[in-house]
């Protein structure tokens, strides 16, 4: 580039000396050679069946973004995707940046953990790496550690030929009083009853 500068030999004397001098602008983009990383990591997650979800929003900053331009560690080199591995599990999902962990199925109980791995890449810099990182999550069935109180049982007693007497008998557990509110009686689902002995015929329990 070449640039012309007047100079003026002497204020107020109205004679100009013209230079001219080149210089070289160069423009470069950090972007290209950036190094991704989640910036806070992601944390190990942990829900309860049929007691909402869990949810984490991930970050992932380049160093570009964050040496250059606002210094947010993301605006510079643009939007970046987000994916994890394995997808098989129906409990965990992603949308955009966030992870959400949520199950209402007793079945979907974990024994361990089960480890996740996330993964970040910049939507206009293929080149650039994707940054990776592992985290586990777990879903727990609290029902699973319950404990059943007494039915409320009364005695019976009837006459012969003057019609049944009947009783119903209903229970309640401890999960499901501590985190059922309202459906405290079936958040643990179903029960069965029995009676012991059931050899007489006329007792009978439906």
């Amino acid at each position: 580039m070449t640039a012309e500068i007047p100079l003026e030999t002497s204020p107020g004397s109205g004679i100009n000396i013209s230079d001219n001098f080149t210089f070289q602008i160069t423009v470069s983009d950090s972007c290209p050679t950036t190094t991704l990383n989640f910036d806070p990591v992601v944390t190990n997650m942990i829900t309860y069946v049929n007691l909402g979800a869990e949810t984490q929003v991930v970050l992932a900053k380049d160093t570009s973004s964050t040496s250059y331009g606002n210094n947010d560690g993301q605006t510079l080199c643009g939007p970046r995707t987000y994916s994890i591995s394995p997808t098989t599990h129906s409990f965990l999902s992603l949308a955009g940046d966030t992870i959400t962990l949520v199950s209402t199925d007793p079945s979907e109980h974990t024994a361990s953990p089960i480890t996740i791995t996330i993964s970040v890449t910049l939507d206009s810099y293929p080149m650039v790496s994707a940054a990776t990182q592992t985290f586990t999550i777990q879903v727990i069935d609290r029902c699973l550690s319950t404990s059943l109180n007494t039915p409320n049982v009364s005695d019976l007693l009837a006459y012969v030929s003057q019609g049944p007497t009947s009783h119903t008998v209903t229970t309640t557990d401890t999960i499901g009083d501590t985190y059922g509110g309202a459906s405290a009686a079936t958040f643990c689902g179903p029960r069965t009853y029995t009676i012991t002995p059931s050899t007489y015929s006329f007792l009978t329990f439906a």
